[in-house]
């Protein structure tokens, strides 16, 4: 029988949850040619935490990404590469670091031994992605609540013992609507 809880988002549809998800995402799908769905995932991390990226030039390198058929690999080295796509120096150092952290997260996910808790605090000290919510939310209880909810996930991925390309399918399951309209 169908049926929809009504209230809060489940947790792993948290802004703060999603954010560390997609990077997840982005990472497993890193070389293969962007679509609409990759490049979501790519405009929801590259800003998070702040790296001063425009939406209007990150949807036009997306939009030149699938023109030409590139990968978010490609498209990253390509932005830092090609100066005709429109990048500042400031910009292309912001790209850079994007990259490398993609890079090494691509790395990490190709271990069959990394365990998804691991993985997820490795993300968040990296990122150093808590400082983030204060930056961003300043001091006080919306970045605290943030910060518990991301610290609490980690906490709860810990104690599953799976890969994290495995938690990926484990969310999709535990998520009763999969992915359908809310009518």
């Amino acid at each position: 029988i169908p049926y929809r809880v009504d209230g809060q988002e489940p947790f792993f549809k948290r802004q703060e949850i999603n954010t560390l998800l997609d990077y997840l995402r982005l990472a497993r799908d890193y070389g293969k040619t962007i679509c609409d769905e990759s490049g979501r995932w790519l405009l929801n991390v590259a800003n998070k935490p702040s790296r001063m990226l425009s939406r209007a030039t990150l949807n036009r390198l997306i939009q030149t990404g699938k023109y030409r058929r590139w990968s978010p690999q490609a498209l990253l080295e390509g932005a830092v590469q090609d100066r005709s796509l429109g990048l500042g120096n400031w910009q292309v150092e912001q790209v850079i670091q994007l990259h490398e952290f993609l890079d090494a997260l691509q790395s990490r996910l190709g271990d069959p031994d990394i365990q998804g808790g691991d993985t997820l605090d490795w993300m968040v000290q990296a990122l150093d992605y808590l400082s983030y919510f204060q930056d961003y939310y300043g001091k006080g209880e919306h970045s605290d609540e943030k910060k518990f909810a991301v610290l609490a996930f980690i906490r709860y991925v810990s104690q599953l013992h799976i890969h994290p390309l495995f938690l990926l399918e484990h969310l999709n399951r535990l998520d009763t609507t999969r992915g359908a309209d809310e009518k």
